[in-house]
């Protein structure tokens, strides 16, 4: 398909851009040679004239068909022969301007060392070798080729010094673009770290899996097979939390056993192993799961102390990326351990915000957000408040701090016999609020039954129950629970009872056996 007249494909166009953008750098380039290129003829226009009018006039030639040549190659790719080329030719351009001049004896010959210097600043070595052998034959041809001194000792010995001065500028100059180059790619090499690093701490902190998005990220940085998590369970045992690139298999460290982890864990400091084959300090059961050949264990704190390590696996023995990554996975494993202190930070807050400190239970925040929730979902639903019979009584024989020890004991023992989607909570005092999503009727009042056998110090406790109708509200609900459990105290307390319609229905249960 042709383009539109006027128009041109986006990458011509793409290419067209990139070389105005490139064409003020080159000309910046190429006017300190080209003014340094001019002294040989203008000094011998305005000394003691031109000497050859012939070999000025084709190094003038030359020297305008150079430069475009130049130019062309400092914008465009082009073939390794038309760079060879334009080389011997801007050598063979400079020899003849010096012979219009005067030749060798003219003291221009330091002009041939403008390529050389050239092809240190941007080129490779091979080309600065060529560009000094050129220089070598130019100076040797124009002493040769003069007609009033024949070649001498002298001559040579002038060309050898010359050869030595030139290829000595040349190696430092090429030394110190290299240099200049290594700085610009470390410094390069560091925007791209921190901006990998801000990008990974900004995911890890967004994230609802932190420790899983934290290895992904490790694993991209350092170029890694596998990236695992390992935590401190216990004071003896560290464990693996999470994984990417190998399965999450339960694995549990002895602080004891030979591991880099346990190393790394007990040290605080990284370990970087870079060929783990016969190295006792390698968990044989990590390197099973990983199959890892290169090793680092960065450890990671917060609070104050080394909480885990994660371990950067590599499938291969002394990888590239390895000594980059040492420093990198530093500061990601830093920020890691701060986003696991602020996790645990906004956990502890957030479980005083909706935990009863006391029995351990919910508070009556969560009932207001969770019970409109199990609401929504299919199945029956029952609701029911629980209060323990005569705890005033208790509280005033037995004094308050005894209260609180059967509260929190009835806590415990109340939680450990529901189920993770069953909601307990402190609905205030002695009196307690329990949802139960998909539990029919039935079952709701065995649950309630064995919760009531499970009151401490031979204490009692009374249970209404109400199960939802799907169209009442939580307030219509409520009331028939508190109807329920009214009505169990009424008669006789130490009973569970269930609603059976409004708030006047309700079907006595039998009472518990009193302890």
């Amino acid at each position: 398909m042709s383009a539109a007249p006027g128009s041109e494909p986006h990458g011509a166009a793409a290419g067209a851009g990139r070389r105005r953008r490139l064409l003020p750098g080159v000309v910046r380039q190429l006017v300190p040679f080209g003014l340094a290129a001019s002294v040989v003829p203008l000094s011998g226009l305005i000394g003691h004239g031109v000497v050859s009018g012939r070999a000025f006039a084709l190094g003038i030639v030359l020297t305008a068909l150079v430069l475009p040549a130049v130019i062309v190659i400092q914008l465009r790719e082009t073939p390794g022969w038309f760079r060879w080329t334009t080389m011997v030719a801007t050598f063979f351009m400079l020899a003849l301007t010096i012979q219009s001049v005067g030749g060798a004896d003219s003291g221009s010959l330091v002009v041939l060392l403008l390529p050389v210097v050239w092809m240190a600043l941007y080129e490779r070595r091979a080309q600065v070798a060529v560009a000094l052998g050129l220089e070598s034959a130019a100076s040797v041809g124009l002493h040769a080729i003069d007609p009033v001194t024949p070649f001498s000792g002298e001559d040579l010995r002038r060309i050898v010094v010359f050869l030595a001065v030139s290829s000595l500028t040349a190696w430092a100059i090429s030394r110190l673009v290299a240099q200049l180059a290594r700085s610009e790619r470390s410094a390069l090499k560091g925007q791209q770290t921190l901006a990998a690093i801000a990008a990974a701490a900004r995911a890890i902190r967004e994230s609802d899996d932190a420790r899983t998005t934290a290895c992904q990220a490790a694993m991209e940085i350092a170029g890694a097979s596998s990236v695992f998590l390992l935590e401190s369970e216990d004071a003896e045992h560290l464990v693996i939390t999470a994984s990417v690139g190998s399965p999450l298999e339960p694995v549990r460290l002895d602080l004891v056993e030979p591991s880099a982890s346990v190393v790394a864990y007990r040290s605080g400091a990284p370990l970087y192993i870079a060929d783990v084959e016969g190295d006792a300090r390698v968990s044989r059961r990590l390197r099973g799961l990983t199959g890892a050949r290169s090793l680092l264990a960065q450890p990671f704190s917060h609070g104050g102390r080394v909480r885990g390590v994660v371990v950067v696996s590599w499938l291969e023995p002394h990888p590239e990326s390895a000594a980059e990554s040492v420093s990198t996975l530093a500061l990601l494993a830093e920020e890691f351990g701060s986003t696991l202190e602020r996790m645990d930070l906004n956990a502890a807050l957030e479980h005083r915000a909706t935990t009863d400190p006391l029995t351990g239970m919910a508070n009556r925040r969560v009932w207001r957000e969770e019970l409109p929730r199990m609401m929504t979902d299919p199945g029956p639903l029952c609701v029911a408040l629980l209060d323990l019979d005569y705890f005033k009584a208790y509280n005033d024989t037995h004094g308050h701090l005894a209260g609180d020890t059967v509260l929190a004991s009835l806590g415990r023992s109340w939680l450990s016999l529901l189920r993770p989607q069953d909601l307990l909570v402190r609905w205030g005092g002695e009196e307690f609020a329990l949802a139960l999503p998909e539990c029919p009727v039935d079952c709701a009042l065995e649950v309630l039954e064995r919760l009531r056998a499970q009151v401490p110090d031979g204490q009692a406790a009374s249970a209404g129950l109400a199960c939802w109708d799907g169209v009442e509200t939580i307030e219509a609900l409520m009331s028939r629970a508190d109807a329920a459990l009214y009505e169990a105290k009424r008669t006789g307390r130490n009973r569970s009872v269930t609603s059976v319609g409004g708030p006047e229905g309700v079907d006595r249960g039998e009472p518990a056996a009193v302890r």
